[in-house]
């Protein structure tokens, strides 16, 4: 499964235009791909050893600063008010379809359906009205939170899951929470901020602002996440590599914590390189170890 892939390309070549004034990260950070209508179980990605029935799949629209946006929910919508939910913010390219399997793994999180699982496409992607913004991603995902809080999620069953420029809004959502706190953080591939892309992408020490108006930062709001973190991070991301991104977002986070550091592993293939049994235990046990 390869996600997110066209980023890092761009922003080396980028940057290299960004020197002589002509370009702006901030265009090329969302790489969404619409859609008319989802393919979920249908698409030739889904995991055949982890099956979805129909009736669990429920397609939800939201409203969202004026637009219409999409989201799904695996599982048991009547047991919202008991279950613990795993909100998943996808990365920065494709739309719920390109994630399915990672929805699938999760939803079989410590036995199937075991756990709720809900995934929002931003503003922009799949089907959802809009073009994608930094604001509209917290937005977006708090417009979900908001559905889930209709139906009876509490703080106390919030798990925010974050990968690569997931992170953002579920570490803004974790750090300053506008509408329930979130009892659990798990960040995969964790983006720093910014500058350390800038930076890690030029070798040159550059203001972030040299090419982007973005604030995305982290490495900064993980400080004031007091909810226990989860982090996974391939050794050989190429993409957000560890040392740059998930190291200091690590160390900077104050509460309990638990690091996976994935050997081998490149930017979107910790699960699979993991091994798919070995992924779910390890987020089912973080899960357990912190109620």
């Amino acid at each position: 499964m390869d996600v997110e892939v066209r980023l890092g390309g761009v922003v080396v070549v980028g940057l290299l235009m960004g020197l002589v004034g002509c370009f702006r990260l901030d265009n090329h950070m969302y790489n969404p791909k619409r859609v008319d209508r989802y393919l979920f179980m249908e698409s030739p990605i889904a995991l055949a050893d982890y099956p979805i029935p129909d009736s669990l799949i429920h397609l939800v629209s939201l409203s969202s600063g004026g637009y219409t946006i999409y989201a799904v929910y695996v599982g048991h919508i009547d047991r919202i008010v008991r279950d613990t939910v795993i909100v998943y913010c996808h990365g920065n390219t494709g739309n719920l379809d390109y994630y399915w399997p990672r929805i699938q793994l999760l939803a079989y999180v410590g036995g199937a359906f075991r756990y709720g699982v809900f995934a929002v496409d931003y503003r922009g992607f799949g089907m959802s009205e809009g073009e994608p913004s930094e604001r509209g991603l917290i937005e977006d995902v708090l417009a979900g939170i908001r559905w889930l809080r209709a139906r009876g999620l509490t703080g106390d069953r919030l798990v925010l899951y974050g990968f690569s420029l997931g992170t953002v809004p579920a570490t803004y959502l974790a750090a300053y929470p506008e509408l329930m706190e979130a009892s659990w953080l798990v960040l995969e591939a964790p983006l720093a901020s910014v500058e350390a892309i800038v930076q890690d992408a030029s070798q040159m020490v550059l203001p972030a602002s040299f090419v982007s108006d973005l604030r995305m930062s982290v490495a900064d709001w993980i400080r004031d996440v007091s909810a226990p973190l989860l982090l996974l991070h391939g050794s050989e991301d190429r993409l957000l590599n560890w040392e740059a991104h998930g190291r200091v977002v690590y160390e900077r986070h104050p509460g309990p914590k638990r690091l996976v550091l994935v050997l081998g592993a490149d930017h979107s293939d910790v699960p699979w390189v993991m091994g798919l049994d070995a992924y779910r235990d390890t987020v089912h046990s973080f899960l357990v170890a912190f109620p």
